[in-house]
């Protein structure tokens, strides 16, 4: 019975060690990312025809509480396609992006909702309820707090004012003007992609519009989104974000 325990081991734990092995080969030979970031607007009325009722739902909310659809687009990462739209609310120069993730395997599709307050000096507030932690490390231009289990707007955003009253206190908020607001967004993603070149997780080099990860980033990627360090990871972020939330 021991030796039938010790070989369920074996093999368990010979699992967990191949995705740290082989997962980085498949993420550094097909994870690519863009040139740089510009998005196209495609026609809002057919874009949310095919939008589920969940994501209609928090997009009539968004209306009703006050903020500006600006428009929607399509980024294609990859096997997973990411459709999202953007709206902002003046009088708190508050940038909101909802966006869905359609993927091979149905159960990882979720529509995200995340808040965001861009800065003069290039920094940023996020606040969203993404499912998983973030796909990079810690990023110095970007503070993040992540509520997954909070999927109702007023929630999400109750929570980014009552976090953004304390956290920004000093900070000049970046204006958006109307029909700059996909410009912003291309602006704020291309500097967060300059980071990434300059810390060495993606490549220089363009081959066809796209760059790859540097082996350090396909490596540093891999293993923090294997398990258990993605579920630590990820019950850590909740932690600090609840405890950014509650302590106020």
């Amino acid at each position: 019975m021991i030796d039938i325990v010790i070989w369920i081991m074996k093999i368990i734990l010979g699992l967990v060690l191949l995705q740290y092995i082989a997962g980085p080969l498949i993420i550094y030979f097909s994870q690519r990312l863009p040139e740089k970031y510009e998005f196209k607007l495609i026609d809002s009325h057919t874009f949310l025809s095919n939008c589920s009722e969940v994501y209609l739902e928090i997009h009539e909310k968004l209306e009703s509480l006050g903020f500006n659809y600006a428009g929607s687009s399509v980024l294609e990462l990859n096997r997973v396609t990411m459709n999202f739209s953007i709206y902002t609310k003046k009088d708190e120069d508050l940038l909101c992006t909802l966006s869905s993730s359609i993927t091979a395997h149905p159960k990882f599709n979720t529509v995200q909702l995340e808040f965001t307050n861009l800065f003069l000096d290039g920094s940023a507030l996020n606040i969203n309820n993404n499912p998983l932690p973030d796909t990079f490390s810690k990023n110095k231009m970007k503070t993040t707090f992540r509520f997954p289990n909070v999927n109702d707007v007023d929630g999400l955003l109750s929570r980014f004012r009552k976090i953004a009253s304390s956290d920004n206190l000093g900070k000049a908020p970046l204006a958006i003007p109307e029909g700059k607001e996909f410009q912003k967004f291309e602006a704020f993603l291309n500097r967060e992609l300059k980071w990434l070149i300059e810390t060495g997780w993606v490549s220089q080099k363009v081959v066809n519009s796209n760059r790859s990860l540097t082996v350090k980033g396909a490596l540093l990627m891999t293993w923090m989104h294997c398990w258990p360090v993605n579920a630590i990871r990820g019950k850590l972020e909740e932690l600090k974000s609840e405890n950014a939330y509650t302590s106020l």
